[in-house]
């Protein structure tokens, strides 16, 4: 006969056999798993296991019963592939002897600890017809203060006897606390789940290892500000966690909740939590129980409540009913998610035992309308108040205006109707230059793309004076863009020197902080010098040396005299001194590299770094075939044989710019235009040294890389004959 097939809730985790096709408890769908091989067998000589009621990542529960006594009762089973795991193994022992030496009616009992023939690791404690306050809260959401304040009171309770044991839970949350219908239909609450407990005062080496491991413990929802921060909890830690349970209890929803574990660490860490009537409009709290629970989620553990006693004193006993219908209250709720009948007999006899489950917040026509109302409102608000990013400023209303015109314009342009187009694209100018009307951030994007379509207007329409004028301001706004830009890098790039400074001031190192963000700058080398270009390119010359000469001094103080990344910003140093026929600057910029001036330290550096990504010993020299492979060091070989022809050393720029061309050719990714130049430079060289033979073939070399650059383009090659 086979093996009958079993079927899972995965709504309440219960297990069951036959033909059934939902949960008889919450009528959800039910799913077939694998047959549970220990369900029917005797566990640890003495207790023969019933059903599986619940699993997690650690562990398994079983309802079981005791053979000799008739004790029904909870097995918790570590998962065999945790138990070669000595830290999973430890944590499991120590939840069995934390919660082993409490007694109190409000925490599990835990009656046996052990290890199995089998090897498994097992806790046998109370088995409660129960289910957890996250269900009740998921079915019905928050609870009025009346009955929030009789669980609370009973948690408080539980938790002054595990600190009077020197025990801190460290994961108080709804999901570990249990509730039964007691004897007389009132709720009884029992806190579990000691899996993470810190025993004050005991621990000794081993165990504060195994508590570090991993840094932070609890549930994001309801951890600690201290606990994210790794630092040892308390009795006040439990405090910060009950208080997140109290107000999710109240509200509905815990006090924080990010899209992820990161963002939700950094609102306990930094922001406060919304009033109730802030946060559900929907729910009544009294002053003194919100700020009770605001008082439990201060940030520093001092301005929290000393001990749970203090807190329990303070809560009170009594809170008068609200008129409820009977479904309302825990009691039912529960009942109902037990799928038992209640004894009360408040609760009228042949009432149905399942209830139709609830939505948090029931919407009615009103609020419907309110709600309809208030989102339009925030889109309009967003439409013409939210003024972009900072790469796209500009309101979201304002483009769409400005995309109209230019739209419009374009299409008039297109028509031939360039009187009509203008003053249509003059007014898109004008509201590119204010998209962003609230913060004045400049949309230089935009701007670009109206006064290109305005001067195209002008030019088609023959209106020269308007072109020029357009044209003029094109130029001027690009050069604006740049410096703009230059001015956000030097002011970064001053951070950062403060910032160094005070490190050193404080003896820390340097190099122990640069992936911090003020100090990672390497990143940003390419996009210095290629702004550095358009400085240049807009004759903004003394910026773009200020630019180059402060990123220089910090990147060196970062990365040291050698950093590859050096040589890049020399390298756009020395052409922009050299279009402003500073030669002198050049030559003296770096004396201790050499007689070759800013030239010279660009090969040193590139030279250091290959010989280091080579492994060379100081003896060994670079190969021509070494050379070929880094283009970046080709180039400064042939930059500095062009300085060294141009201060007469004629014989060292021979010897560098054949080099050069040499390990061009060789690595063979060089454009046809950049193959003229290092013959041009040659054949250059090779003529001021009297060797006219040589220099009239590089020469030809020269115009034949150029012709094929001419023809790349479909264009007809330009020569040019003295």
């Amino acid at each position: 006969m086979g093996q009958e097939s079993t079927f899972r809730c995965l709504e309440c985790d219960r297990s069951f056999n036959g033909d059934q096709s939902h949960c008889p408890f919450d009528n959800t769908e039910l799913v077939a798993v694998k047959q549970d091989e220990l369900i029917g067998k005797v566990f640890a000589d003495r207790y023969q296991i019933i059903e599986s009621v619940g699993r997690g990542g650690m562990s398994v529960v079983y309802r079981a019963q005791h053979k000799y006594i008739d004790r029904v009762v909870a097995i918790k089973l570590l998962h065999r592939h945790l138990v070669d795991d000595s830290n999973s193994v430890k944590r499991f022992q120590r939840e069995a002897r934390a919660a082993s030496s409490l007694t109190h009616q409000n925490i599990i009992s835990v009656y046996d600890f052990g290890v199995s023939a089998e090897g498994d690791a097992f806790i046998v404690m109370d088995y409660l017809e129960g289910r957890a306050l996250d269900a009740m809260l998921d079915q019905g959401g928050p609870l009025p203060e009346h009955e929030a304040i009789d669980i609370i009171r009973q948690v408080c309770k539980g938790l002054i006897h595990a600190h009077k044991k020197g025990i801190i839970h460290r994961d108080l949350k709804p999901a570990n606390l249990m509730l039964t219908v007691d004897e007389d239909d009132s709720v009884l609450v029992r806190i579990v789940d000691f899996g993470i407990a810190k025993v004050q005062g005991t621990e000794d080496r081993a165990s504060q290892h195994l508590t570090r491991t991993g840094q932070v413990f609890g549930s994001p929802l309801y951890m600690s500000p201290e606990q994210w921060c790794g630092k040892s909890a308390d009795a006040r830690s439990d405090i910060y966690s009950l208080g997140c349970l109290m107000y999710e209890l109240l509200s509905g929803a815990p006090p924080f909740c990010g899209k992820d574990a990161i963002e939700t660490m950094s609102m306990h860490l930094d922001e406060k939590p919304l009033s109730f009537k802030e946060f559900n409009p929907d729910v009544t709290v009294s002053d003194r129980m919100e700020a009770l629970v605001l008082r439990c989620l201060e940030k520093k553990p001092d301005k929290r409540f000393r001990t749970v006693a203090d807190l329990l004193h303070e809560i009170p006993e009594k809170v008068s009913a609200p008129v409820v219908t009977q479904d309302q209250t825990v009691a039912v709720r529960l009942v109902d998610l037990l799928g038992t009948t209640p004894t009360d007999s408040s609760v009228k006899t042949g009432q149905p035992t399942t209830m139709k489950r609830r939505s948090r917040f029931i919407l009615t026509y009103e609020k419907q309308a309110k709600l309809s109302t208030a989102i339009l409102l925030i889109l309009l608000a967003f439409v013409w108040i939210y003024q972009g990013p900072h790469e796209d400023p500009g309101s979201p209303g304002a483009k769409m205006i400005w995309q109209l015109e230019l739209s419009v314009g374009e299409t008039l342009m297109t028509a031939g109707a360039f009187s009509l187009a203008a003053p249509i694209l003059e007014l898109a100018n004008w509201h590119a230059e204010h998209l962003d009307f609230i913060l004045k951030r400049p949309n230089y994007e935009k701007r670009f793309q109206s006064m290109t379509r305005l001067a195209s207007c002008y030019q088609l329409a023959g209106k020269n004076s308007d072109f020029e004028r357009v044209l003029a301001k094109y130029t001027a706004l690009d050069r604006e863009r740049w410096e703009v830009l230059a001015h956000k890098y030097i002011r970064d790039i001053k951070s950062a020197e403060a910032y160094i400074k005070e490190l050193r001031d404080k003896g820390e190192s340097i190099q122990g902080h640069l992936t911090e963000p003020r100090l990672n700058l390497a990143p940003s080398v390419k996009v210095v010098v290629e702004l550095a270009r358009r400085l240049d390119a807009n004759y903004s010359y003394e910026l773009e040396y200020q630019l180059l000469f402060r990123m220089e001094q910090v990147v060196e103080k970062l990365y040291g005299p050698n950093f590859v990344g050096l040589a890049e910003l020399k390298n756009q140093r020395a052409s922009c001194l050299k279009r402003q026929d500073r030669i002198d600057v050049i030559e003296n910029a770096d004396p201790e590299r050499g007689a070759d001036g800013l030239y010279g330290s660009i090969k040193a550096i590139y030279e250091v770094n290959l010989r280091e990504n080579l492994n060379l010993k100081p003896e060994e020299s670079i190969t021509l075939e070494q050379t070929s492979k880094n283009p970046g060091y080709i180039r400064s070989i042939l930059s500095l044989g062009q300085w060294q022809r141009a201060n007469g050393k004629l014989e060292e720029a021979e010897r560098n710019i054949k080099l050069a061309l040499e390990a061009a050719k060789k690595n063979g990714e060089f454009e046809p235009d950049e193959l003229a130049e290092f013959y041009t430079s040659y054949a250059n060289v090779l003529e001021r040294l009297g060797r006219a033979e040589e220099s009239r073939h590089c020469t030809d070399a020269a115009r034949c890389h150029r012709q094929d650059s001419a023809r790349a383009l479909g264009m007809p090659y330009i020569e040019h004959r003295h």
